[in-house]
């Protein structure tokens, strides 16, 4: 999951490099062009596993207060 403010999360615990931004990727622009729509990107070689895989991404808001509780804590790890 990435949020606007660069907030990374993983569920492998991957955790990137400070000057990575996947806000720049194809999923992540597109998902923001289509406020709602579930995006579907091609098929593509994942750098870690070398396997291959497709993403799909969907813009969700969350609430303030789990905002504030969940990733500031985890974002200063």
């Amino acid at each position: 999951m990435i949020c606007e403010d660069k907030t990374f999360i993983d569920v492998f615990d991957w955790v990137p490099d400070a000057d990575y931004d996947s806000r720049i990727g194809e999923w992540y622009v597109k998902v923001k062009e289509n406020s709602g729509q579930i995006y579907v990107c091609a098929p593509y070689v994942d750098t870690m596993t070398k396997q291959l895989v497709l993403t799909l991404s969907k813009e969700i808001t969350l609430k303030e207060r789990w905002k504030k509780s969940r990733f500031r804590s985890r974002h200063a790890t």
